[in-house]
This record gives C-alpha cells, structure tokens and sequence, in this order.
C-alpha cells in the first residue's frame, strides 16, 4: 500500500492506495494465496495486526531511522515461532 501513485511496480505487483482497495482486492483472491507485506514501518503498523506471520529480521542498528515497527515480541497475540542465529555483515548484527 501506497499514497505514491507515481512509483513504479514490477509486473505482478498488486498495488493498493487505501485499505478499502486492499480489502476489496484480497475478497477477490483466492484463499489459497500468500499474501505478503512490504514497506516502511507505518504500513507494517497499519497491517500486522491482519497477519497470520511475520517474517521479523532484526537488526541492531537504527539507520537514521524515525519511524519504527511495534516490537511484536511484547505483543499478546504474537508468538516466536522459528529464531536463526544471529549473523553480522558488513558491520551490522542482525
């Protein structure tokens, strides 16, 4: 979801601008499909709470970052299902 409607997407990308577009377009798709989120922080704050999983990679760096996800660890309704190890490249541990 965007308010950019001047960006680019690949083909195959459905793109929605408002969540009654992404709520009318996912009632027309198959249950069946994967479903998945992409952007910045206040798009995934906007959507977990609609998601059955969440693919976290935690990095132990801001970036310069304002904006952040909810830590999802501190979340009632959210559960660590699968951990990796914790690896670091190029100076970042994540």
């Amino acid at each position: 979801m965007t308010l950019d409607k001047t960006l680019q997407f690949p083909q195959g990308v459905t793109v929605c601008y408002s969540l009654t577009d992404l709520f009318n377009i996912l009632n027309e798709m198959d249950s069946t499909e994967d479903v998945f989120v992409m952007g910045g922080a206040t798009i995934y704050n906007l959507l977990y709470p609609y998601c059955e999983y969440a693919y976290i990679t935690k990095v132990q760096a801001d970036g310069g970052a304002e904006v952040f996800i909810e830590n999802l660890d501190e979340k009632e309704n959210w559960q660590v299902c699968a951990e990796g190890e914790t690896l670091t490249e190029n100076d970042l541990t994540y």
